[in-house]
């Protein structure tokens, strides 16, 4: 372990390169394991519960679409033209995903306070761990995802 440590600290490329292939797969299963804690949340709920509680989930799985429309490559390369419009543009789309993103963050909040010592104080925290692993998981996703294969 400590041999692939210190390979991955020497080559920085060779980690960047082995990120780029497995990415979206720690992606895709962080983002199960948000829809599972939900899931697992609401299940263990006996009685009913506002059906508002599943709207920060939601919202954060828009902003992982959003955050993704536009990898990295296609902003450097948007930057890179001269285009400042474009460049304002891709900018200011990525500024909106992020702000819809942590407000999901911040609304999954307010569900955990809003249910805090009530009967489904469990979708509360299913819904910060959902919005929270979603929001990681775009990121992820976001930073090491790449175009130069042409294909997913």
């Amino acid at each position: 372990m400590s041999q692939l440590l210190r390979n991955y600290i020497e080559n920085p490329e060779e980690l960047d390169a082995s990120m780029r292939k497995w990415a979206p797969v720690v992606s895709g299963g962080l983002f199960s394991g948000a829809w599972w804690s939900w899931a697992n949340a609401v299940i263990s709920v006996d009685g009913p519960y506002p059906s508002k509680d599943v709207w920060p989930t939601m919202l954060s799985c828009v902003s992982l679409v959003l955050i993704n429309l536009l990898s990295r490559d296609q902003l450097q390369d948007i930057s890179s033209s001269g285009d400042d419009e474009a460049n304002t543009r891709a900018r200011l789309w990525l500024l909106f995903s992020f702000l819809l993103a942590f407000a999901a963050v911040g609304g999954s909040i307010s569900v955990l306070v809003a249910a805090s010592g009530a009967s489904y104080e469990a979708i509360g925290w299913g819904s910060v761990t959902s919005t929270g692993l979603i929001l990681l998981s775009s990121l992820l996703l976001w930073r090491y995802r790449s175009n130069d294969d042409g294909a997913w």
